[in-house]
């Protein structure tokens, strides 16, 4: 159990200081529940020992407070599901 725990932290923090130092959002108009779906898609894929950190292009448009956000609810919402967090 502690290898899965340390492997989920590990990939919360990668994930959310990836997809906050790559590329900054454009002008285009986009959909937080898009972009919240896209980064736990990311974050998915990151426990399955993906390396691509790259910034899902559902987040385009997203300012980096609000990106910031979304980042931290769907780590918390990963934690949660496996059991992390209260």
């Amino acid at each position: 159990m502690r290898t899965r725990t340390a492997a989920l932290a590990a990939a919360v923090v990668t994930a959310a200081a990836a997809l906050l130092l790559t590329g900054c959002g454009s002008d285009a108009a986009s959909d937080t529940a898009a972009c919240k779906a896209a980064v736990t898609e990311l974050f998915d894929d990151i426990k399955n020992n993906s390396t691509d950190f790259s910034r899902p292009g559902a987040c385009a448009g997203i300012d980096e407070a609000t990106l910031q956000g979304i980042i931290t609810e769907v780590g918390q919402e990963q934690m949660k599901g496996a059991g992390l967090a209260p």
